[in-house]
């Protein structure tokens, strides 16, 4: 969907029903506050009251969290089930290992995490499940995700370019004006996006429970319309193009207040769980820093569109 070239696509016109459905879940972390001195004392209180106890920062604490990952025997610090590469992973994890309990199986922890995260079916899976991850595929993959990116203003769009880059562009980036144009490359966000629905779903449903609902209310709607089932999710998943459905669960997991403090949020749960393999049989192992920063680098880029729609 991205790449780094100059852009001569016309612009297609505006859709017709595009964003009807702006959520309360995706707008209401934007609302404007005013923090006096005593204000952010009563909040820094109350953060404190509602901290984990667990002794953040006690090495020993978070090293017994993550033995499970280590084999002690191992030698080689390119070894998944070394200590020095799992060490690596601290700055991913160590949120989440202050607010896991003293007394939780770390080892079942990590494997239930890493499951969510899976786009096979399990029990308990809602049949609307299927149908946004399949509407968010087929927003992707089709042109309405290209036609979304030319929608953006061509300026706007090379500045998004430019934070993306890895450098500072030279000033013959810049005079060549690159920016995010159309791509049919979009298998990996594809991926990502799959990971993602399925994890939130299981993580966290309450969190995006008002689009749920409003993805239901169009299934049902079209259930009562078409004679087959396929059908009715077929046209569901057009019309759910055409909401701030996607939009609104994306947002919501990006800008969740965390519980507490520093906590993590349901984003930060998700990048754990994409960064654990679990194998059936086996230690549970992390994956090499680069598939981890390929995940990143595709939620990033996800999210640079869609907040640039709602």
């Amino acid at each position: 969907m991205f790449t780094g070239e100059n852009n001569n696509a016309s612009t297609p016109p505006p859709p017709q029903h595009r964003r009807l459905t702006l959520t309360a879940a995706a707008t209401s972390n934007f609302q404007p506050t005013l923090t006096t001195p005593t204000a952010f004392m009563h909040h820094a209180k109350a953060s404190s009251d509602t901290s984990p106890h667990n002794g953040i920062n006690d090495k020993a604490r978070i090293d017994q969290k993550l033995l499970c990952f280590v084999d002690p025997s191992s030698t080689n610090k390119k070894d998944s089930c070394n200590k020095d590469f799992v060490d690596r992973h601290l700055y991913l994890v160590t949120k989440v290992i202050d607010v896991m309990p003293d007394n939780q199986d770390a080892e079942l922890y990590w494997r239930d995490l890493a499951l969510k995260s899976s786009t096979s079916s399990l029990p308990g899976d809602d049949t609307i499940l299927k149908v946004i991850h399949q509407a968010g595929s087929l927003w992707l993959t089709s042109q309405n995700a290209n036609n979304d990116v030319a929608r953006i203003s061509s300026g706007h769009r090379g500045r998004l370019f430019q934070v993306s880059a890895p450098d500072a562009p030279d000033a013959e980036t810049l005079v060549k004006g690159s920016t995010f144009v159309h791509s049919q490359n979009v298998d990996s966000l594809v991926t990502e996006w799959n990971h993602f629905i399925h994890f939130i779903f299981r993580f966290n449903q309450q969190l995006i429970a008002k689009q749920i609902k409003e993805a239901e209310d169009i299934y049902h709607s079209q259930m009562n319309h078409h004679d087959k089932e396929k059908d009715a999710k077929l046209e569901t998943e057009r019309k759910i193009i055409d909401t701030n459905i996607i939009f609104g669960m994306i947002l919501a997991a990006t800008f969740e207040k965390p519980s507490h403090g520093n906590g993590p949020n349901s984003m930060d749960y998700f990048l754990v769980a994409r960064s654990i393999n679990a194998p059936h049989r086996g230690r549970p192992n992390f994956k090499k820093g680069g598939s981890i920063c390929e995940y990143s680098y595709c939620i990033s880029y996800t999210l640079y569109l869609l907040m640039n729609f709602v």
